[in-house]
């Protein structure tokens, strides 16, 4: 039997980290429904292709002296954000007739909004909201549930929108209320869950790719908001 080197053992470590740091950043199991891809009932749809690329150094690997590990964590979380720019891209793009403009970012500015926009029974409502605009739901006594990793807006006593933070890196400065069967995320199968990853030596260097292929299907156009801060 061959065994690995300690070079090998390290890029595949390496490879590990892309992982460990995509699923850390992904947001898209927690915000949406999603599946695997069917050729039988999804041959019409097509799945985009997001990825990051790096050619890095064979020298890097089994040397104690060299440590590549901040550059392969930074890999999985720039695929997580490529990612989401591609979901609330998708989100955004299909909510502009479900337009609602506020003065500012208040609680009760967003609390009235959710309020005008849940149907009976909704309890699966998805908030994303730019990291920046958010402070003041932070500073309202106990709008903020901290429960089983997650954070929550209380709007009433039975009902909470999941909340998601978006970073500087996400394109959208608006923010957006959706219910999570607004739409559902078809993956193809990669080598773990959705995300490949790929490593192919080329002289004295190795190109490492990791990616998936998704397509955000819009199911119910009418489950989203847009929330818009009036300039």
């Amino acid at each position: 039997m061959m065994t690995m080197t300690e070079a090998e053992r390290e890029l595949q470590s390496s490879l590990l980290l892309i992982r460990q740091s995509y699923l850390s950043y992904s947001v898209v199991q927690a915000a949406t429904r999603s599946r695997a891809f069917n050729l039988d009932t999804d041959a019409n749809i097509h799945l985009e292709d997001i990825r990051v690329r790096e050619v890095v150094p064979e020298e890097w690997f089994g040397k104690p002296a060299i440590c590549p590990e901040p550059f392969f964590y930074d890999m999985g979380r720039n695929l997580a954000i490529l990612e989401e720019n591609y979901l609330m891209n998708t989100i955004a793009t299909n909510s502009g007739a479900n337009l609602e403009e506020i003065q500012a970012v208040t609680y009760e500015s967003i609390a009235n909004v959710i309020n005008h926009f849940i149907e009976s029974g909704d309890q699966e409502l998805v908030l994303f909201i730019p990291a920046e605009l958010s402070v003041p739901l932070y500073v309202e006594p106990e709008a903020i549930d901290f429960r089983d990793n997650m954070e929550l807006l209380r709007i009433r006593p039975n009902l909470t929108a999941r909340l998601f933070l978006t970073s500087k890196y996400v394109e959208s400065k608006d923010l957006l209320l959706i219910v999570r069967n607004f739409g559902t995320w078809i993956y193809a199968q990669g080598d773990y869950d959705s995300l490949q990853i790929r490593s192919e030596r080329m002289e004295d260097k190795i190109e490492i790719t990791a990616g998936i292929q998704a397509n955000y299907r819009i199911d119910n156009p009418r489950r989203s908001r847009l929330i818009r801060v009036r300039a």
